[in-house]
């Protein structure tokens, strides 16, 4: 709060109280919303309206109260001229703050950026997990899979599947491996979640 605006409400408030008028009355008067009159008296201006608001209350009051309005006008320009160098203090200040918190957010997005690779990294695995077979079928003899015949190792996804061939096959998977005699053969492949 600038020092000007501070003196400004006093002489504005000092005078009221000599003249013995109360905020109210001064409102009904001046038709100024009473605790715009009081924060004037305070010398809190900043944000009190639009600045054309604030010379119009200024220069009516000052006139209600019968002070030279022209002087109390030169007195608020006085202080926003020192409230703005205290603002621009203060957002130095804040920008000062900012730079001190860069490394702290060049921390976070590295984890942030490390994070996110790493989901991707797992969700591609798991895609490929996805599209491995679970199983093979091998046969160095054509065998008649699902009503297909088929020779070699013959991926089996999820599913059914029913071999109806006579003979040896071998049923793989990544762990195991087994050779089984055939008549006529069912299997259901299926993923363990």
């Amino acid at each position: 709060m600038s020092e000007k605006w501070k003196e400004l409400g006093e002489t504005f408030k000092k005078r009221r109280e000599e003249r013995r008028i109360t905020l109210l009355d001064a409102s009904l008067f001046t038709n100024i919303n009473p605790s715009k009159l009081k924060r004037i008296e305070e010398g809190d201006l900043q944000n009190l309206d639009a600045e054309i608001y604030v010379k119009s209350y200024i220069r009516r009051y000052a006139e209600f109260l019968e002070l030279p309005s022209e002087e109390m006008l030169q007195m608020y320009e006085e202080g926003k001229k020192e409230t703005t160098l205290e603002e621009g203090l203060k957002k130095e200040k804040k920008k000062g703050k900012e730079k001190e918190r860069g490394p702290q957010n060049v921390v976070l997005i590295s984890f942030l950026v490390v994070g996110i690779v790493l989901l991707i990294f797992s969700i591609s695995e798991n895609i490929k997990l996805r599209r491995t077979p679970p199983a093979y079928l091998v046969s160095s003899k054509e065998i008649i899979l699902n009503g297909t015949p088929v020779k070699g190792e013959v991926p089996l996804f999820e599913g059914k599947y029913t071999v109806e061939t006579e003979g040896d096959i071998v049923l793989r998977t990544s762990s195991e491996e087994w050779t089984v005699k055939l008549k006529k053969f069912e299997v259901m492949v299926s993923w363990e979640k």
